[in-house]
């Protein structure tokens, strides 16, 4: 993670604590990770609210095209 120099984008959920700090974690390992917490969600972020994460990724991949 420390050494990655492509665009990353790290989506977790924000229900549980430990996804929470494990997002924290990532940031703090590289700061050039976008990290993004999902509200309402747990580790199936993508499952559990499909629509924010969606668009999340919609989001990263325009500005990285940009």
């Amino acid at each position: 993670m420390e050494n990655l120099t492509v665009p990353t984008l790290v989506l977790n959920g924000s229900k549980d604590f430990h996804e929470v700090e494990a997002a924290t974690y990532i940031k703090g390992k590289n700061k050039d990770i976008e990290i993004g917490l999902i509200p309402n969600a747990g580790h199936t972020a993508n499952i559990d609210q499909s629509d924010i994460y969606n668009l999340l990724v919609k989001e990263f991949i325009n500005n990285t095209m940009n």
